[in-house]
């Protein structure tokens, strides 16, 4: 029997917050705070407006790390220089994958649970449905790392074959001998309202979101960070950035490593709609000879949502990326379709065009600047980020009140596996 956990609410531990303070360790500080509370210090000269942290990029990361400053008592300004919960970037496309037992590697499960507690919170805080559960299925090539964390980690699961999982859900038609764990805390998250729900919950707590402002530069100016925008100037205490695809236009050597991809999804519709209804057909990812694939069940009438994790390799800058839907990206999309959900229409009535930023081993940058102790970066979320974001607000929130720096190699600039080709020039 597959249990079904739609909207239920994740289970409450303590192992996120473990692994945040496994994530920090003191540093060496250029100035220790004796309390949360920065102490913002006025510049001199006209038009130039001061505060404890400026937030570059409020999307998915910026805005929670935005909400979690504003918590800790920070006065923050975030600058965006589209809309919030715009179209341009990485995080639209109305839905985003979340799951606990982690196939990309285990290390990452105690941040995510901790995600999950915070997206409960934000729910409460904010009176409004986020993160819908309603089950979630690792297929085939994905099956042995999803099983790995389910089992280091003591997470529920339960092991199924392509037979079992068609006649549960006839909406696919697997192999029938191809293993497949299904984890009930697995679901998605509503991706535009979670940005809009974390800077409401920032303005309420006293944020400042420039909105249509672009960054054109940032110079440390002695203990702090003075950024320049097309509009205005401000400084702050500490400059965290958080540019997603635009980060490498603000730290130009990200350039030598970072690569920006266009990445397409489709939502399809079928004969037999209530096949894919989100209450009836879980989330899942799925790992072929043909490539990776993910989908999100028929939401709000949408459509079945169904994308390929690299799609068609395009490497492309953030200003001039395609955004135009074509017969070659519909035809990628389409044969997994024909592969393994035959019920859902071949054609899409609705697509979307987005960014991931790759990091070389598709792990997160988030760590202080090399050169620069007052400056925060957080990117290269390698198309597996957003359903982090509120733990990684948390954790940049932590590591600025704190002054407390990670330890872990899978997030800090000088891990192993970018030693030597990431350099930032003394």
């Amino acid at each position: 029997m597959i249990l079904r956990n739609s909207h239920q609410a994740c289970r409450s531990t303590n192992e996120g917050r473990r692994l945040l303070s496994t994530l920090t360790s003191p540093r060496i500080p250029n100035k220790r705070l004796d309390a949360p509370r920065l102490s913002t210090k006025p510049r001199a000269g006209p038009g130039i407006e001061s505060y404890d942290v400026a937030v570059v990029g409020v999307g998915g990361m910026g805005s929670a790390v935005c909400h979690h400053l504003t918590k800790a008592g920070c006065k923050v300004v975030g600058i965006e220089n589209f809309d919030i919960a715009h179209g341009h970037g990485s995080s639209h496309g109305h839905t985003r994958l979340i799951r606990s037992a982690y196939q990309e590697d285990v290390e990452y499960v105690p941040l995510v649970r901790r995600a999950y507690q915070l997206w409960r919170d934000l729910e409460q805080e904010m009176e409004e449905e986020l993160m819908i559960l309603n089950g979630g299925l690792d297929v085939d090539g994905v099956f042995e790392g999803a099983l790995l964390s389910a089992q280091t980690h003591g997470l529920e699961h339960e092991i199924l074959t392509g037979k079992d999982v068609n006649l549960e859900y006839p909406g696919f038609s697997f192999p029938e001998d191809i293993p497949i764990l299904f984890q009930p805390e697995g679901g998605f998250l509503l991706s535009e309202r979670c940005i809009q729900a974390h800077c409401k919950a920032a303005k309420i707590n006293g944020a400042e979101l420039r909105i249509g402002e672009r960054v054109i530069g940032w110079n440390t100016e002695g203990s702090g960070v003075e950024i320049t925008t097309k509009k205005s100037r401000v400084f702050a205490q500490y400059l965290v950035i958080t540019a997603g695809p635009w980060i490498s236009q603000c730290v130009p050597e990200f350039e030598a490593i970072l690569e920006v991809e266009r990445q397409v999804v489709g939502w399809y519709g079928s004969k037999h709609p209530e096949l894919f209804d989100f209450e009836r057909f879980p989330i899942f990812a799925s790992k072929d000879s043909t490539g990776m694939w993910y989908g999100v069940p028929n939401f709000e009438g949408r459509g079945l949502k169904l994308g390929k994790l690299n799609h068609l390799k395009e490497v492309v800058k953030p200003d001039s990326i395609d955004r135009e839907v074509s017969e070659q990206d519909i035809t990628c999309l389409r044969e997994y379709l024909d592969n393994n959900i035959p019920e859902a229409y071949k054609t899409p009535n609705e697509t979307s065009v987005c960014m991931f930023t790759n990091a070389p081993d598709e792990n997160f940058i988030i760590d202080w600047h090399p050169r620069f102790p007052q400056v925060i970066l957080c990117s290269a979320c390698s198309g597996h980020g957003f359903k982090f974001s509120s733990a990684i607000g948390e954790m940049i929130s932590n590591m600025v009140t704190n002054e407390q720096k990670q330890s872990t190699n899978m997030f800090k600039i000088d891990r192993e596996s970018l030693e030597g080709k990431l350099v930032f020039p003394c």
